[in-house]
């Protein structure tokens, strides 16, 4: 018997990926992170390295307490596809898989450029992305895990849609 399937919330978040050089999201998780959810858990870390570049790459871990780890065999699953500048956007091209080198180790992951209109799919099924609100935090460490905000329900998307409106906030379908 299949799992229920969570109700898919359109709209806007407040959420964009880091800006500025040294601060970290993980806003985004593939799969349900409460305990209902699936043992091993993914999520999207999003670091910015450059001003103008965020840069996004998979984690795992076992259980909700257990320490998240770069896992790079989900990287097929996670889907971007650049549609050109926010001003005029257009088809799209899929965005390239990249390395970037973080202490003595090279992270595989995908270049978010801001203000460009850029659209991310989870193709690993159910193909959900879950969007976990946090406490607020400096974002500073890129291996910090902030904590999620007690109560507040994740909305569950199919797509995030980066640049559809200026500022902090993005679009979800």
């Amino acid at each position: 018997m299949a799992a229920p399937q969570p109700p898919i919330y359109t709209g806007l978040l407040d959420y964009g990926p880091p800006l500025f050089p040294g601060q970290s999201r993980v806003d985004l998780h593939f799969t349900d992170f409460s305990n209902a959810g699936p043992k091993v858990k993914h999520r999207q870390r999003t670091v910015c390295f450059d001003m103008g570049f965020s840069f996004a790459f998979p984690e795992s871990t076992i259980g909700p307490e257990g320490s998240w780890k770069y896992n790079p065999i989900l990287l097929p699953f996670m889907e971007f596809m650049d549609h050109g500048p926010v001003e005029a956007p257009g088809a799209g091209v899929q965005v390239p898989c990249t390395g970037v080198a973080i202490g003595q180790e090279t992270i595989l992951g995908y270049e978010i450029p801001q203000f460009h209109h850029i659209t991310e799919r989870w193709s690993l099924a159910p193909g959900h992305i879950w969007y976990y609100e946090h406490t607020k935090h400096d974002g500073s460490d890129p291996h910090s895990t902030p904590t999620m905000i007690e109560g507040v329900e994740p909305k569950v998307c199919n797509s995030i849609v980066y640049g559809t409106e200026v500022g902090t906030y993005i679009g979800v379908r």
